[in-house]
């Protein structure tokens, strides 16, 4: 009983939310980094809020492009572009910044709080940290961070209503009306579905949660109901299934993480991921078995067991889901070290380990400060790339869409991938994009037959060139792609029908030789000595 009030005392004193409040503002600092807006979606969604607002469209075409301006899409991310677009408006792209910090912190606050009752405060924190570089693996403003508070949201709702603490009742009046706002703002409203699906299936199979069970599925089929109330209706419910399937474009956040292993072999954090995964699948298979042999473990470990498996999956098929799964991954890894306290054992004396793992957790945090800014420990601290912290774009990222402007350059603009959402956010409704980065709102013939060919093959850029009659080109000059640099050196270098204009440390400019262009072509053109290497 003493240890009992004592442990109970130990989870309500001030110091634990001092450490809280102290891991939380280490976390917000890895997010506090300059946009790199060029190739950034941002300069897109905030465009969308603008033309629902001034346009009244939520565009389910291809709105900003002149390649293909009638091909279909799902807009599942509107409600996004309403949101940053009204942020922007208000606070600016440094207000944009700090929303999308306080969005991630939320989101891993809401995932502590679920275990507040349940587990001592020393394992919240070491399992927070522990975490730590699978939730920071995407740092920059992305609608992903809408989803990560609503599934923290949906998570807490549901320990609470199955632990009999939230009655079913309030329970609905929170899940449908989240579930509505989240199939209209990203096409991770999926994975909420995915959580509700989870929890019922458990409460099956597990006594405790049986009670629950016709509840739960109330509220599974009601949120997939309600999903329906989205601008694509029962495509925008189907959406998630299909969209991948038709990219004629390879993105990156999209591959899994053994083909990303296979290409940056150097890039230590997917072994870090891969590590921590093979721990926690231990910790999984080593207490079911205890619960087996009939220790005392709670049927919520055994629902958290099918959480981590169930988002593992995902995690390991798509990079992008990488930081729900470290969300996750916090009560299944606080869960895990309270059971190895409470499970008996003669591997070493466990008195106060909940505070050595506070301790812990503590010295880690102090020490990221102090690590390599590069290789594995690079993700631990907060100020590996220092020069670029703060708030909002970086500096004069914007200088060469106000030089196009400025000198009241035309269209058609050929443009490549990276860069489209940059230009649409600086140049609509003035110009349209060849293309931007959205492969979903492309035909796959367009990348096929259009995009890679006028790159790789000068027959067909010739072809294609004819075909829209480009005006100027208008690049990311760090196309990583095998195409995009022998392109645009063809282009600069050796091709006398184009003149370079403009280049910065992000973006290169290029007019084709004709009366349109001439008196800009005879006052700003740049050497071919810039580009030609010494």
């Amino acid at each position: 009983m003493a240890k009992a009030k004592q442990d109970q005392a130990l989870n309500n004193t001030f110091n634990h939310k001092i450490v809280y409040a102290a891991i939380l503002i280490y976390l917000a600092l890895f997010f506090c980094q300059k946009v790199q807006f060029v190739t950034a979606d941002l300069g897109r969604f905030i465009q969308n809020g603008a033309v629902f607002f001034n346009e009244g469209n939520l565009l389910q075409s291809n709105h900003y492009s002149y390649t293909e301006p009638d091909y279909f899409f799902g807009n599942h991310h509107w409600g996004v572009g309403v949101l940053y677009y009204l942020v922007e408006k208000i606070n600016g792209f440094k207000g944009l910044s700090v929303f999308n910090i306080l969005l991630i912190l939320g989101s891993v606050w809401l995932f502590m709080s679920s275990l507040f009752k349940s587990v001592k405060p020393g394992y919240i924190a070491l399992a927070v940290i522990l975490c730590i570089p699978l939730i920071n693996w995407r740092i920059e403003i992305r609608p992903e961070f809408f989803s990560y508070i609503l599934l923290g949201l949906y998570y807490f709702i549901l320990w609470r209503f199955i632990n009999s603490e939230l009655s079913f009742k309030r329970t609905a009046l929170i899940i449908f009306p989240v579930m509505l706002l989240w199939v209209n703002v990203h096409i991770f409203f999926v994975i909420g579905l995915s959580l509700l699906g989870a929890f019922w299936f458990c409460s099956l199979f597990l006594e405790k949660y049986k009670s629950h069970s016709r509840q739960l599925s109330i509220l599974f089929g009601g949120s997939i109901l309600v999903s329906l109330c989205n601008p694509g209706g029962i495509w925008g419910l189907l959406e998630p299934f299909m969209i991948f399937k038709e990219y004629g474009y390879m993105v990156a956040e999209n591959q899994s993480v053994f083909f990303m292993q296979n290409r940056y072999l150097g890039d230590p954090k997917f072994w870090y991921m891969e590590a921590f995964l093979l721990l926690m699948f231990i910790a999984a298979i080593y207490f079911l078995y205890k619960k087996k042999q009939g220790a005392e473990i709670d049927d919520a470990f055994v629902i958290k067991c099918f959480l981590l498996l169930c988002f593992t999956l995902p995690a390991f098929a798509m990079i992008r889901f990488i930081p729900v799964l470290g969300l996750m991954s916090i009560p299944f890894a606080a869960h895990a070290m309270q059971l190895w306290e409470n499970t008996e054992t003669a591997f070493f004396k466990k008195d106060g380990l909940h505070i050595k793992a506070m301790g812990l957790a503590l010295i880690m945090l102090f020490a990221g400060f102090f690590l390599p800014a590069n290789g594995a420990t690079r993700y631990w601290n907060p100020l590996y790339n220092k020069p670029n912290m703060g708030f909002g774009i970086q500096d004069g990222i914007d200088r060469s869409a106000k030089v196009f402007k400025q000198l009241n350059i035309k269209g058609p603009i050929l443009n490549n991938y990276d860069i489209g959402s940059y230009l649409i956010y600086y140049l609509y409704p003035e110009n349209k994009v060849f293309v931007d980065n959205r492969p979903e709102a492309y035909s796959v013939d367009f990348f096929k037959k259009t995009y890679y060919p006028l790159h790789e093959s000068e027959e067909a850029w010739k072809a294609i060139d004819a075909k829209y009659k480009f005006n100027a080109i208008y690049y990311f000059r760090h196309d990583n792609t095998e195409h995009g640099q022998p392109f645009l050196i063809r282009r600069t270098i050796n091709d006398p029908d184009w003149a370079p204009v403009y280049v910065d440390a992000w973006t290169i400019i290029l007019l084709k030789r004709n009366e349109i262009n001439k008196s800009i072509i005879d006052q700003h053109e740049l050497p071919q000595s810039m580009f030609k290497k010494k």
